[in-house]
């Protein structure tokens, strides 16, 4: 089951990704996941994605990730990037992880602050100005 307000259309484009990218298993673990929100009384609901945008390049890796807007607040994001790290740290590539959210997101921003990142210089991105954030692993 999917909640009503997912997939987003950036969820659509990661989707296309992974259909085409999967392939290369050398790219393992270092890929996008989907986000299952388990805590639902009769079942489990596809809610957003998170994962790496590439392996790791000279030990650093990027994450990414995006919850439906009916499921913010409830820490499954928080719960989304705390796994990533775990993964990061299992798996023995990156020694820092990084991610870049838009200024006014405080959302996004809170939940990298919970889970230790720190909050580096603003970048100017492709969309405008963004947040850099890395946490050393």
């Amino acid at each position: 089951m999917w909640a009503a307000d997912y997939p987003r259309e950036g969820d659509i484009h990661v989707a296309q990704w992974i259909v085409q990218g999967i392939k290369d298993l050398s790219r393992l673990p270092w890929i996008p996941y989907t986000v299952i929100d388990d805590r639902a009384v009769d079942e489990w609901e596809v809610v957003g994605g998170a994962g790496f945008h590439s392996p790791p390049h000279d030990g650093v890796v990027e994450i990414g990730y995006g919850i439906a807007e009916s499921r913010q607040g409830r820490g499954i994001a928080t719960d989304a990037v705390s796994q990533l790290i775990d993964l990061a740290r299992r798996a023995g590539d990156a020694h820092r992880i990084t991610a870049t959210t838009d200024p006014d997101n405080i959302a996004s921003q809170r939940v990298l602050a919970k889970c230790g990142f720190t909050r580096g210089d603003d970048l100017s991105g492709d969309e405008g100005p963004e947040q850099y954030w890395s946490l050393d692993l």
